[in-house]
């Protein structure tokens, strides 16, 4: 065997440079890592990522069916739209809230149950 070898070992050994040397090699296997890390981010990036999104674990909730539209007649009550802001016109399809009473345009009210369970005028439950 080397002993030229062996006492170097021996004097880097005693010198308490080993705490030193694994130091450095555990830097160097931390930067590693990150730059590991950054190289997959930023091709993710360039590769424009077009795989979907996972969808939210919460299932989404499902609207209860609206109540049987009927046409509007000139004799109803309010006589405007407050999400349209219109007048009603003889004959288009409207609907009560059962909860409240409030009446809507049928689409206008569909559009609105789409994001929201209240009515849009009182805030109640509006099925």
């Amino acid at each position: 065997m080397n002993t030229t070898s062996d006492s170097n070992l021996r004097q880097v050994c005693d010198g308490g440079q080993p705490l030193l040397v694994m130091a450095a090699l555990l830097a160097v296997v931390v930067i590693a890592v990150v730059i590991a890390y950054i190289t997959r981010c930023v091709r993710a990036q360039m590769e424009g990522n077009d795989q979907p999104q996972p969808q939210h674990p919460i299932l989404p909730l499902v609207r209860p069916p609206l109540p049987p539209a009927r046409k509007f007649s000139e004799d109803d009550e309010p006589t405007e739209c407050s999400i349209f802001l219109e007048e009603f016109e003889a004959g288009v399809d409207v609907l009560r809230l059962g909860t409240c009473g409030h009446l809507f345009h049928l689409i206008c009210i569909d559009q609105w149950l789409e994001g929201h369970s209240t009515c849009p005028m009182c805030r109640g439950i509006a099925l």
